[in-house]
């Protein structure tokens, strides 16, 4: 399994990502920094790609943009913890193979992904997530997209946490 970052300023996704994780990383929440300079409107877009095994869950949980560089002493509030149905106006992708799922609790198929999500910590929070079981290929890929965020030709700060297992 694949967990990619892209920041998207035109029509066209960038060839280089700006985070990617690859493979197991644990039954655990990881938490990811990333600074983003643009001075057009920009969508973040996560692209998650199903592995070899169907023991690769990927989730999602508290997306922020901040102005500002990513330092220890920056500020969060969260902008995204997927606790409402409508997830924060996130957008999927219609020509991939497969869409995030809004979830709470343990995934679908036992060891694999999280058992709660980031933001409460208990299994009745919300949190987004790709099932890689069947019918799901190696290689098919979903992709959830933000919504468009402004350029200001300043730092901005793109925090989020990941669950790969």
């Amino acid at each position: 399994e694949t967990l990619n970052v892209y920041i998207q300023a035109g029509p066209a996704l960038p060839a280089t990502p700006v985070f990617t994780r690859t493979g197991t990383q644990g039954d655990r929440w990881w938490q990811a920094e990333v600074d983003i300079n643009t001075t057009s409107t920009y969508q973040v877009v996560m692209e998650g790609i199903r592995g070899t095994s169907f023991r690769g869950d990927i989730a999602l949980d508290d997306i922020t943009m901040s102005r500002g560089p990513c330092n220890p002493s920056t500020t969060y509030s969260v902008n995204c913890d997927f606790e409402d149905i409508n997830i924060c106006g996130y957008v999927q992708k219609t020509d991939d193979q497969f869409d995030w799922t809004w979830q709470s609790g343990s995934t679908g198929t036992t060891n694999t992904g999280p058992q709660s999500d980031h933001t409460l910590g208990t299994p009745t929070g919300h949190y987004m997530y790709i099932e890689t079981s069947s019918p799901r290929q190696p290689g098919d890929i979903a992709v959830l997209m933000t919504p468009s965020v402004p350029g200001d030709n300043r730092m901005h700060c793109l925090q989020f946490y990941f669950h790969m297992y």
